[in-house]
Parts: C-alpha cells; sequence; structure tokens
C-alpha cells in the first residue's frame, strides 16, 4: 500500500481533560496570574504538538491552537484594533497583550466586545473583525507559538492561519470595498508570512474556505491579487478550503500561484471529485484531499477511502504529490474516546474522535 504525507488542518484545544477551558476560567477569575496562565498554555501547546507528532502526521499544524478564536488572532495580527479599544491598546503599550486580546473577545469595562456570529454551517463561532484605517503587523502573536513549535519538534510543521480572502469576507466585506481593502492589508499580510518563513516556515497552510460559498466575480480579482502578491514566498503556499466544494471555481483556483490545493472530499465530495474528472488536477501542485471527516465523531471506512484514493485520485496525480487531510480542522470534534470509559465496547469501538 501507498504511503502517504498526512497533516491535518487542525487540532482540538480544549484538551483531553478540558484543560484549556479550566486554564481560561481561572485566568479570568483572577486566580491564576498572567505568566501562570501563559506557562499553561505553553504546556498545552507542546503536549497537543506531541500528541499529533506521535499520531504519525508528518506535517503538523501551528497557529491553530487558539486562546479564544483564529480569526481574532489574523485580527490582531493585523493590528485590527477597533476605535474603542484604543485607550486599552495604548496602556498596553501597542502591544497585543492576553488583556486587550480578551477585551476584544468578552468586552472591558462597557466596551462592548466584537461580534460574533456562525462558521459557516457549523456550530463554532467567530468574532467579525473590524478594519482599521491602516493595518499594522503584530507578528510576535503568531511568531511564539511557531518558535516554540520548532523547539518542541524541530521539522514537519506547517504554519496555519485564515487566507486573506476570507478573513475580509468573515469581516463582512463585500465588492469594491473589499478590492480596496486588500490592497492595502497585503503588504502587511506578506510581511507577517515573510517573518515566519525568516524563522523556518516552509509550508503555510491558508485556509480559504470562503471559496466554497458563492464568489462574486467582481471579487475574483482580490483573490488573485492575493495569491500573485505572495507567489514569490520562499515557501509552499497551499490554499485550503473546507466545508463544501469549490466546482464553480475549480478553474479559476487551479490557475493560482501556489503550491498546492486542500479540498474537502467529505462534504464536498461529490462536487469536487466531479470537477476533478472534468477538468483534472495540475501536475505542479500539491493535492491536499480532505477524506477523513472533521466533524463526525464515527470512525472512517478506511478501506472505502482508500479505493476512492486508488480509482479517483491517483489516476490524476502522482503520490508523491498527493497529501491526505482530514476534511476540515479537527475542533469540531472531542479529543480522545480513551476517556469513554462508560460506553459499551461496541459503540466505543465505533468512535473517532480527533486523536
Amino acid at each position: 500500500m501507498q504511503a502517504f504525507t498526512t497533516t491535518v488542518p487542525g487540532y482540538p484545544r480544549l484538551g483531553p481533560q478540558r484543560q484549556y477551558k479550566k486554564a481560561l476560567e481561572r485566568f479570568w477569575a483572577g486566580k491564576i496570574t498572567p505568566e501562570e496562565f501563559n506557562t499553561q498554555i505553553a504546556q498545552l501547546r507542546t503536549e497537543r504538538l506531541m500528541t499529533q507528532r506521535g499520531a504519525g502526521l508528518e506535517l503538523v499544524p501551528v497557529g491553530d491552537f487558539s486562546l479564544y478564536d483564529q480569526v481574532l488572532d489574523v485580527a490582531v495580527w493585523l493590528g485590527c484594533i477597533p476605535q474603542r479599544f484604543q485607550q486599552l491598546y495604548e496602556e498596553q503599550g501597542r502591544r497585543i497583550t492576553p488583556m486587550l486580546y480578551f477585551a476584544l473577545a468578552r468586552g472591558h469595562q462597557g466596551i462592548p466586545p466584537l461580534e460574533m456570529t456562525k462558521w459557516f454551517d457549523t456550530n463554532y463561532h467567530y468574532l467579525v473583525p473590524q478594519i482599521p484605517q491602516q493595518f499594522l503587523l503584530h507578528g510576535e502573536w503568531l511568531l511564539g507559538p511557531w518558535q516554540q513549535a520548532q523547539a518542541t519538534l524541530g521539522q514537519g510543521l506547517k504554519a496555519v492561519l485564515v487566507g486573506p480572502y476570507t478573513f475580509l469576507k468573515l469581516a463582512k466585506l463585500v465588492g469594491p470595498e473589499l478590492l480596496e481593502t486588500m490592497d492595502r492589508m497585503l503588504p502587511v499580510f506578506r510581511q507577517g508570512l515573510e517573518q515566519l518563513i525568516q524563522h523556518g516556515a516552509q509550508v503555510i497552510h491558508l485556509d480559504e474556505s470562503w471559496l466554497v460559498c458563492d464568489v462574486p466575480q467582481q471579487e475574483w480579482p482580490a483573490v488573485q491579487r492575493a495569491y500573485e502578491t505572495l507567489a514569490d514566498l520562499p515557501a509552499q503556499v497551499i490554499l485550503h478550503t473546507s466545508y463544501g466544494g469549490i466546482g464553480p471555481v475549480w478553474n479559476q483556483v487551479m490557475q493560482l500561484p501556489v503550491a498546492g490545493v486542500g479540498l474537502d472530499l467529505v462534504r464536498g465530495k461529490e462536487e469536487n471529485l466531479q470537477a476533478l474528472a472534468e477538468h483534472g488536477f495540475p501536475q505542479d501542485k500539491v493535492l491536499v484531499a480532505g477524506v477523513v471527516d472533521g466533524r463526525n465523531v464515527w470512525r472512517t471506512d478506511l478501506e472505502a477511502v482508500y479505493e476512492m484514493i486508488r480509482q479517483q485520485l491517483l489516476p490524476r496525480t502522482s503520490p508523491e504529490r498527493l497529501w491526505l487531510s482530514a476534511s476540515c480542522n479537527l475542533f469540531h470534534l472531542p479529543e480522545s474516546v480513551e476517556l469513554e470509559q462508560d460506553l459499551p465496547e461496541q459503540l466505543r469501538h465505533g468512535l473517532s474522535f480527533a486523536r
């Protein structure tokens, strides 16, 4: 049987015994200091990195462990601090501290938080970014976890963050406003990726799941400009999609100057496989095949998955250019079945959580 590179778009941050939630609630209640909170979070990050490598993943995601929300992470990384938080921002030395970060998420002394709304068609919610007049990189927000991951695992890592088009769509921008904002944002976005690359990132995974939604033709130039701007970065840029198929924009996506494209072959299975059969797949790109359901607690039928790979994927791409993945970020799942001791054995055997 052929061996393939394996990866996932992201892994749960809660912890098998809800350690993350406990640390967060103790920090919010003032029962632990910021330094103690940071130490506990660093320990959790290390444990989940080791868990994924121990499970055999060749490419472990970094940047998916958010203190609250992965969209908020990119927002603060790009300096999207609403005007109502400017005084607190100044008081924090114009740095993104946990106090400022959680103020954006939960509000602060009567200042309302960012709006929260649903993440695609899931039960997860994200915080809607507010776009500033001027973007300003706070690179340390993503660089810190990256350096910790390097110290823990060394090689076999990929930097994961929300892609530029999806970020602006999640900020509820449309049409000309989106195009104008993309032009302003891209130099800072690129600067942040350059910083990660300078510190050893060789694979950059950009989540562009908005491409499974209706993409107005007038907005497509924003997508093109984004990836043309990033095209000469000395790293593999992977454009990843989840929660559906990209049939209507298949040819446009495949023409983008990226090293690889991630496809949801669970929720978007029929649409993506049909487009693959009709149009093929570029031979100069990696196909990241989301073949394991990232939202379903039931064990995947691996024999059926392998038959799909053998019959429908391998005829259209070479084995070394085929990476196997979950269909979406695994944060939709509990972490480990091992703690479910009270279930009937037959039922327990049929379950497969994130681990």
